[in-house]
């Protein structure tokens, strides 16, 4: 996915210079922590609030979790072939959405307290 998106978006490479060599699992564990608990989203706090904490610290935006939405999708997609619904992929996307909205919504609180 990583790939896709430096292809795609050359400007995020310096971005994630620094990034640790397990991001992708990363990625892949937090979306699978999501998916275990979509219905219980409180235990996932502690773990959203270390994300946004990062992600504020390298200048992640609302504009970024838009251009990483449709890479990972599609990304999803090739990974699961045919095992990847119609359905499936409809409620990842809204799954994503959400837990980026979050995220949007705690990074812009967290950038809101460094500039006053």
């Amino acid at each position: 996915m990583y790939d896709r998106l430096f292809i795609k978006y050359p400007q995020l490479v310096e971005m994630f210079k620094d990034a640790p060599k397990e991001q992708p699992v990363l990625l892949a564990e937090a979306l699978s922590a999501y998916a275990v608990n979509i219905d219980n989203l409180k235990i996932l706090e502690p773990a959203l609030h270390i994300i946004a904490v990062t992600h504020v610290a390298i200048g992640i935006k609302e504009k970024h979790y838009r251009m990483l939405g449709p890479v990972l999708i599609s990304a999803v997609e090739d990974v699961l072939k045919d095992e990847a619904s119609l359905e499936f992929i409809d409620a990842f996307r809204e799954a994503y959405k959400y837990i980026s909205d979050v995220l949007i919504e705690m990074e812009s609180e967290m950038y809101k307290e460094f500039e006053s």
